[in-house]
């Protein structure tokens, strides 16, 4: 079938009408089309950052008021004079019920978040323990040990003698009012809470009913040690546990400059994702809150293919 040709577009004047019609008619609608989602962009930019920051920032609550619950209850059996009084008893052989008693003591002081509470003397040895296998250990040379006795050290994730996982924090027991130190108090902490907490089943537990820290199918919160390596779960990597290397903007800026920030990056996975950082002092650790940049975005990739679909039935219209 052939199509007839308008004569009007036989003639120069009737082409150079047409095009002058396409480029009044559609050029405005593609300018339009190209600011409506330039401004939609910066919209949904500075909505994600605002959540990403209420998350952050609800991460950061949830993790400091849980480390500092312990410190407070680590600082108090610490100073508890009852324990400074049996250790001096012990190192001096003045009292042979001192021991059984102070073992006895800590078995009501453990807090819930802590898998072992246990006391060493000035030599690093275990006097106490809530685990009867730790009794009598030498951890003389361990960091732990090391810093905790000068001041309050939080500790780190690290693997332990028999190879598994685990946290210590610590405190040094000065004895008054001279405040020599004649031991360290020290819990130990399973990593798993930190998972619990970063991945939102903690607050659950407790009876919320939603969780910020991973939002929608692609969002994760998960901390990074001073090394650099995740200490908590990932959501898309298994055995990710101090063996994944995290080395993202967040993680350099909070590292090397002790800054805090809410940008768009590539993650550990090489994806892009929109990210607000936390950076903590003692211990050091960055609390990273990321979502998928597609996913953020989806609202704009889904309106800029439906003004593509109507430029282009505008464009066979006016055809």
């Amino acid at each position: 079938m052939n199509l007839k040709v308008p004569g009007y577009l036989r003639t120069r004047i009737g082409r150079r009408f047409l095009i002058v019609f396409l480029i009044v008619s559609l050029v405005p609608l593609s300018v339009m089309r190209w600011l409506a989602i330039r401004k939609s962009q910066r919209a949904i930019q500075e909505q994600t950052r605002a959540v990403l920051r209420a998350a952050s920032d609800g991460a950061e609550a949830e993790l400091r008021e849980f480390l500092q619950n312990l410190r407070d209850d680590l600082i108090q059996i610490s100073e508890d004079g009852a324990i400074q009084e049996a250790i001096r008893n012990i190192a001096t052989n003045k009292d042979s019920d001192s021991l059984p008693s102070l073992r006895k003591n800590l078995n009501w002081r453990i807090p819930r978040d802590a898998h072992e509470l246990f006391i060493l003397d000035d030599a690093g040895h275990v006097l106490a323990s809530t685990s009867p296998s730790n009794q009598g250990r030498n951890y003389s040379t361990n960091r732990f040990f090391l810093q905790g006795s000068k001041a309050f050290d939080a500790g780190d994730v690290h693997v332990d003698t028999d190879g598994k996982f685990t946290w210590i924090m610590a405190a040094p027991i000065a004895s008054l009012p001279e405040r020599h130190v004649v031991g360290v108090a020290a819990f130990r902490i399973e990593p798993a809470v930190l998972n619990a907490l970063t991945s939102g089943r903690r607050v659950l537990s407790n009876g919320a009913d939603t969780q910020s820290f991973r939002i929608g199918d692609t969002g994760e919160t998960y901390i990074v040690n001073q090394e650099g390596y995740m200490i908590t779960e990932s959501r898309f990597q298994s055995n990710a546990v101090l063996r994944l290397k995290v080395d993202t903007l967040p993680v350099r800026v909070g590292l090397e400059r002790g800054q805090e920030i809410t940008e768009e990056y590539l993650d550990y996975r090489g994806t892009q994702v929109s990210g607000g950082s936390v950076v903590f002092r003692n211990p050091h650790w960055i609390l990273i809150t990321e979502i998928d940049f597609r996913q953020a975005f989806a609202p704009i990739i889904k309106m800029q293919n439906q003004l593509i679909f109507a430029a282009i039935a505008l464009i066979l219209l006016a055809a």
